[in-house]
């Protein structure tokens, strides 16, 4: 699998990483936007397209960042969105 640099794509906004779609491989563009919850705010990827849940799951495990996506909120293994508040 492809490394994500979490602190790049902080700063940049986004990132490109390869995922399975409907059977092809693409590159696709996942955004970076930032949300206020209690704790404070947290950046939550936001995919452009609609992937399938397992891919999500990938992609979010190798960001070690929330994603938010048309079926809810996945967070890293071990973490909670809390963890995220401030970066």
């Amino acid at each position: 699998m492809e490394k994500i640099d979490q602190k790049k794509a902080l700063k940049d906004g986004f990132f490109d990483f390869r995922v399975q779609r409907s059977g092809v491989w693409q590159v696709l563009r996942f955004g970076i936007v930032r949300e206020k919850i209690a704790q404070g705010n947290v950046p939550f990827i936001v995919p452009d397209r609609i992937v399938d849940l397992p891919q999500l799951r990938i992609v979010c495990e190798l960001a070690q960042l929330p994603l938010k996506c048309q079926a809810g909120i996945l967070v890293p293994k071990g973490k909670m969105l809390a963890d995220f508040a401030g970066k």
